[in-house]
């Protein structure tokens, strides 16, 4: 049985409820747009703070004594991105935030007697073990998925009231839909799930890359489970936040090509968005918008690169810089974390409009140096802080962008 920890997880969490279309036209990547200086007194609400860059505030005023000379008032000292470590080195296997973007799970296995999920607050260093596993968790942290490959089910917990229940014949990944309501996976066409016997060990090799694959979505209880299409070496990539698509890709089997779509939760139908000899990192914006990718080997270099692509349009845009990303909370702009430079020893992040706005710096390595280790990193839900693997010590680091 799993230990008992809905109290305390409430307590440190306090988790709330939250047929193929023709090819799309691609584009020219448009012109970098630098925008008109901005009232100094007044912050854009779309823009993240460059390296070093002063954020403006209402001075204070101290009284004045009759007789003295009238102060002069003076700004704040302007916010500089800063680090700090949260956890012991060689730590972490896998971590995330918590929606209130002031907790990071993560697990370790720190020693025998206190493996599992640790709950570290960012803004105090305190940490507490949460769960004695670790698995999948739904968007708003409120339910989480265990594999238990032994006996080949998942077990579900509700973290809120430990309430559990065991839904066999799973395999060991599970993509929670946006509501935690729904569940997607994958499994070869012969395969059925929920039925004793049924699931094999995932595919490998091969296989795995083009041989078939069904795509299923069921009722995070296990009910209501139904197939929607089977394409060659087929991964899901993420639900759609209204819950009416997933992003999908596939290979084509005769060719080294990669193809990214939207798959039709009622229909089934799939909808071509891009098509290159590598897809990578395929995710929608958090409004639904857009959907942002990365093409790669394709020997054009107008074709390599990070790309931008509105849900329900043609029209795709390639983005003067790119790297590993992450959709800022605006939905309008990207965190970017380019590759690291032959000879540097450190990393930096830059932000990028969907627009086409020119890049702007948010780290200088001169200034907060870090250096984050295979791309292991994420950014708060507010937009504020990236938590990252440090390629120096292996363990988890914090970075604040903003105050």
């Amino acid at each position: 049985m799993l230990a008992a920890p809905g109290a305390i997880i409430l307590a440190a969490l306090a988790v709330t409820p939250a047929g193929t279309s023709a090819k799309p036209t691609v584009v020219a990547p448009a012109a970098p747009v630098r925008r008109a200086p901005q009232n100094p007194a007044v912050a854009s609400p779309r823009s993240l703070p460059q390296a070093g860059a002063a954020l403006v505030g209402t001075p204070t005023v101290a009284p004045v004594r009759s007789g003295s000379a009238v102060p002069t008032p003076t700004a704040p000292p302007p916010f500089r991105p800063t680090v700090s470590k949260l956890t012991p080195d060689g730590c972490c296997a896998s971590f995330l935030w918590a929606d209130d973007s002031i907790h990071v799970l993560y697990y370790d296995r720190r020693n025998p007697g206190a493996t599992g999920t640790w709950l570290v607050n960012v803004e105090t260093g305190e940490e507490l073990l949460l769960l004695p596993f670790y698995g999948y968790f739904s968007p708003d942290r409120s339910t989480v998925a265990v594999p238990e490959p032994d006996s080949r089910q998942m077990r579900f917990r509700k973290l809120a009231t430990d309430e559990e229940w065991i839904v066999p014949n799973l395999p060991n990944r599970v993509l929670f839909g946006p509501r935690g309501e729904r569940i997607a996976f994958t499994l070869r066409p012969a395969e059925r799930p929920l039925a004793p016997g049924a699931v094999g060990p995932p595919p490998q090799g091969f296989a795995r890359l083009l041989g078939p694959i069904a795509i299923w979505i069921a009722d995070v209880r296990g009910t209501e489970a139904r197939p929607l299409a089977t394409l060659p070496g087929a991964r899901i990539h993420g639900w759609l936040p209204d819950a009416s698509a997933l992003l999908v890709s596939w290979r084509t089997v005769g060719k080294l090509e990669t193809s990214l779509g939207l798959l039709d939760l009622e229909t089934g139908e799939v909808a071509l968005l891009a098509t290159a000899p590598r897809l990578l990192s395929g995710r929608f914006s958090p409004d639904g918008e857009w959907v942002a990718y990365v093409a790669a080997f394709t020997g054009d270099l107008q074709r390599d690169g990070l790309w931008v692509q509105r849900v329900h349009g043609d029209e795709a845009r390639r983005l003067i810089i790119w790297g590993d990303y992450r959709w800022a909370p605006d939905s309008a702009s990207l965190i970017v974390l380019p590759p690291r430079p032959k000879g540097a020893d450190g990393d930096r992040f830059w932000s990028v409009y969907v627009d086409g706005e020119f890049p702007a710096p948010l780290t200088d390595p001169a200034e907060t140096p870090f250096a984050i280790t295979n791309n292991s990193w994420e950014l708060s839900t507010d937009g504020k802080r990236i938590v990252f693997t440090s390629a120096a010590d292996h363990s988890l680091w914090l970075l604040r962008l903003r105050p």
